[in-house]
């Protein structure tokens, strides 16, 4: 969830003209600041997803399935998980699947009119 709140965050910033790299400074060095800043901020500043830092997208999007069978298992509402495994099928299927977790924010992007992260090639 922290991955695609950050994609969110750095989407709004874009999409108000505001420097992503001055955006990471402020927003990671305070109450947004978090692991997934730490390990996946400069990814969401260059709007590049490869070297992977921790995880392919696709691999995550494999745990979200075991992660959504387990709370149904425990007829556990998860309202925030799912409304972001929409976000990760349809980065996975608009081919980022091989690359970091952080391209989850390109949907994000895309939904907001802005050019989408690069798609490099391994």
């Amino acid at each position: 969830m922290h991955t695609a709140v950050a994609g969110e965050a750095f989407t709004l910033a874009r999409r108000a003209g505001l420097d992503p790299a001055q955006t990471f400074a402020v927003i990671s060095d305070g109450a947004a600041g978090s692991r997934v800043l730490d390990v996946r901020g400069e990814m969401l500043v260059s709007d590049t997803y490869l070297p992977i830092r921790t995880m392919p997208l696709e691999l995550w999007r494999k745990d979200m399935r075991v992660i959504a069978d387990f709370a149904n298992s425990l007829a556990c509402p998860t309202p925030m998980f799912s409304a972001a495994v929409p976000l990760f099928n349809a980065a996975v299927a608009s081919g980022f699947g091989d690359q970091d977790t952080a391209a989850v924010a390109t949907v994000i992007e895309a939904m907001a009119g802005l050019p989408v992260g690069k798609k490099e090639k391994r």
